[in-house]
């Protein structure tokens, strides 16, 4: 079976490779007037949707942002100055400086209007209809066609299909980033994926991402091209499977946390730290509380940068995730045993 980093160096090297030059013009698009080597209709498998995490040190996946986008996409948020909490570059795709209009996927998904949650209503079509072909969630809209703004959607939507072993998902998206974009996209939708398997008591048994456009911009190429070029990393980990059951409700749980971990009002310093995370043990099961760690690592980085503890503390949270994120997170990962 091929590692998702085995996978992703391929899929840069085939836009590498094949990729023809092109460049949107005049256009409020973030990517517009930048020239990139483009290949349409690109299609990616990645067996092992548990292996979502890339450990290359030229593009590792920052799993900070990863895991605080993901907290933001499920809260169905898409206020800017949250997400912007872990991705400071998310305030550029904001059309008045409060939302994000297109790019977030999850107020889309999950609460496009009051009362309407596209992924319980897909688990629940394939809980009464296992062998649906229906449970599709949609992204963009009606309204999105020609739509000017600095942020139109990338993410056209999901399907997702219970076939023999467990439940096959897949992505379409518009547009995608190769090099900058697509790891953080597929850790998210192939969560998101395992919500639903989780929910349904299936396993997650193979997730599919298709691109109508798949790009490298021209300045990321000797980037990509020293990703694709140089060894892969002698050493990583795929996540542990995400335990079925009351996903929800551990979901929501998550949410609380990285909300209060954000307010103002909030004391996040080293001394809270011990409380936290024994809240963390008393609301969500291990799987949920290494979320809650990695979002509590970033809280007390923004909040306590000064403490003379801090980075004792840091390194107790570091500690205490399991091999996956924790590797991520230390500088020495690639020293790390298997």
């Amino acid at each position: 079976m091929t590692d998702w980093d085995a996978r992703f160096r391929r899929t840069l090297q085939d836009v590498l490779a094949t990729g023809q030059e092109m460049c949107v013009r005049s256009s409020l698009s973030i990517g517009s007037d930048k020239a990139a080597r483009e290949v349409l209709n690109y299609s990616l498998d990645v067996p092992d949707p548990t292996d979502r995490l890339l450990f290359h040190p030229r593009c590792r996946l920052d799993v900070v942002k990863a895991v605080g986008r993901f907290a933001w996409m499920m809260a169905a948020n898409d206020r800017v100055a949250d997400v912007a909490w872990y991705d400071r570059g998310a305030h550029k795709f904001s059309d008045d400086g409060w939302t994000v209009p297109g790019s977030s996927d999850g107020a889309r998904l999950l609460n496009p209007r009051p009362g309407l949650n596209q992924i319980e209503r897909v688990i629940e079509l394939l809980r009464r209809e296992p062998d649906s072909r229906r449970a599709v969630a949609v992204v963009y809209q009606p309204e999105d066609a020609g739509r000017v703004s600095r942020d139109v959607p990338c993410t056209i939507g999901m399907a997702y299909n219970l076939r023999g072993e467990g439940l096959h998902a897949s992505t379409i998206m518009r547009s995608s980033n190769a090099f900058r974009i697509l790891p953080y996209d597929l850790f998210l939708f192939s969560l998101l994926a395992e919500v639903v398997a989780a929910e349904l008591g299936v396993p997650l048994a193979g997730y599919h991402q298709f691109a109508v456009s798949l790009h490298v911009y021209v300045p990321d190429v000797d980037a990509a091209t020293d990703v694709v070029t140089s060894d892969p990393p002698a050493t990583r980990w795929s996540m542990p499977a995400m335990p079925p059951g009351s996903v929800f409700e551990q979901l929501r749980a998550l949410i609380r946390v990285e909300q209060e971990l954000r307010h103002p009002d909030v004391t996040v310093d080293v001394a809270a730290v011990p409380r936290l995370e024994q809240r963390f043990e008393q609301e969500l099961v291990p799987y949920w509380q290494d979320f809650g760690r990695v979002l509590l690592l970033h809280a007390l980085r923004r909040r306590a940068p000064a403490h003379p503890d801090r980075l004792a503390a840091e390194e107790a949270l570091i500690g205490a995730l399991g091999p996956a994120f924790g590797a991520l997170l230390r500088p020495d990962f690639a020293q790390l045993p298997a």
